[in-house]
């Protein structure tokens, strides 16, 4: 374990020409994000089918039933890990990690892995990033470039 693992210090990275900083996320952060996200659909999805019902009593007794039944516990981690391990999660956790310490946006995050997919190495760093953003291995390397600045790099390790 590095002592960038320990304290957990913003790395700086170059992706498609552009420097970013990062700092790892806590799986607290991650699935208290995700979690809620797929509680809000399951509240939404309840609200448009009780607005197609007519009778106001059997609309309010659905809700108040369907309510109880919104995912928790096990199921709700279940959907919350879900989303993560899709392309829209790894897009969603880069943004939360940029978004700290870079003023980017949603979109921006998202037309950044967009327009790189077809470019391979590109798109290995950007796997390689969430990786580290969620504490899975990868290789961290500080590299010095010709004008004597730090630049770290953060690609994947491949395992034999």
């Amino acid at each position: 374990m590095q002592v960038i693992d320990v304290a957990n210090h913003p790395v700086e990275f170059d992706i498609a020409g552009k420097t970013f900083k990062i700092k790892r996320l806590s799986l607290l952060d991650l699935y208290a994000v995700f979690e809620s996200e797929a509680r809000k659909e399951s509240i939404s999805d309840i609200t448009a089918i009780a607005s197609q019902m007519t009778d106001s009593k059997e609309r309010i007794q659905f809700s108040k039933e369907a309510m109880k039944e919104l995912p928790k516990g096990k199921e709700l981690e279940d959907l919350a890990r879900s989303r993560m391990d899709s392309v829209a999660g790894g897009i969603k956790m880069l943004h939360i990690a940029l978004s700290e310490l870079n003023q980017i946006s949603y979109d921006e995050v998202k037309a950044l892995v967009n327009d790189n997919r077809d470019n391979p190495s590109v798109d290995a760093q950007i796997a390689a990033i969430v990786n580290y953003i969620i504490g899975h291995d990868v290789v961290v390397e500080e590299k010095i470039d010709p004008n004597d600045s730090k630049k770290t790099v953060i690609k994947t390790e491949k395992k034999t």
